[in-house]
């Protein structure tokens, strides 16, 4: 999503705005500094894209990687795939 070297500015803006089918945006809450501050950004161009099915979660205690967090992450993802009505 847009994804520069650390200290780099963003070359692409998000495109989730743009995005005609459910988006998922997982970040850890103890992410990247640059990765917390956009979340309000990446949230808001996610609802302007209007799917009702799209969400935005923070994984407690996750790192960038999710370090340790295997098993929670993939909680996260099968639950919120479980919810889609496809």
């Amino acid at each position: 999503m847009g994804a520069t070297d650390f200290g780099q500015d963003m070359a692409l803006p998000f495109p989730l705005d743009k995005m005609n089918v459910p988006v998922l945006d997982i970040y850890g809450e103890k992410d990247f500094p640059q990765v917390i501050s956009l979340a309000t950004e990446r949230q808001s161009l996610i609802q302007k894209a209007g799917n009702s099915n799209s969400k935005q979660m923070v994984l407690p205690e996750a790192d960038h990687y999710f370090k340790d967090k295997g098993e929670e992450l993939t909680a996260v993802v099968a639950n919120w795939l479980n919810s889609l009505s496809l």
